[in-house]
């Protein structure tokens, strides 16, 4: 078994219109399962829990974490309703890189809300997205899985801290 998979594979996707937040939008509703979870994040968390959050649309993004009743093994689960936007920032956008992507920046919109629902301090939840980001990288065979892993862990919280301090001081004419 992959220690990450999405459903449906392959990611249900397409190029977004010009106007769109984002490049790309999901077209179908996405799982996102992260197989035998490390120790250091299942304590972390709390076991059976799960969690709703309605950042973008009236369809809740749904957080869950769980135990494999065949072998014990702790896993995450994350659904995102469609349709979803994201992108592949600061790197090229391949397509084995998308569903990664994918997960990684629906983690980050709703880390400001779900780390406190799970106890645990942003900056520890973030890094635990970008360990679930390189998983997921691995299991689709991106060659680049180490490279993109390595730039997200290095400048996700600071340019995640920097965009929301934007957001703030943002106004709407």
């Amino acid at each position: 078994m992959k220690a990450a998979t999405h459903t449906p594979d392959p990611l249900p996707h397409k190029a977004a219109p010009k106007d769109s937040p984002d490049d790309y939008i999901t077209t179908e509703t996405v799982t996102f399962v992260w197989h035998k979870v490390p120790k250091r994040w299942v304590k972390a968390t709390a076991v059976g829990r799960y969690v709703h959050l309605h950042p973008y649309s009236e369809e809740a993004v749904v957080f869950h974490h769980g135990v494999d009743d065949s072998t014990g093994a702790h896993y995450f689960e994350l659904t995102i309703p469609a349709p979803f936007y994201f992108a592949v920032s600061l790197a090229p956008s391949f397509r084995r890189s998308r569903p990664g992507a994918c997960l990684h920046d629906c983690l980050y919109q709703i880390s400001d809300r779900l780390h406190k629902m799970l106890g645990i301090s942003l900056h520890d939840f973030l890094e635990m997205s970008d360990d679930w980001f390189h998983i997921q990288m691995e299991s689709t065979g991106f060659l680049l899985a180490d490279t993109y892993y390595e730039v997200v862990h290095t400048f996700g919280y600071f340019f995640h801290r920097v965009t929301n301090v934007l957001k703030f001081w943002k106004t709407d004419k």
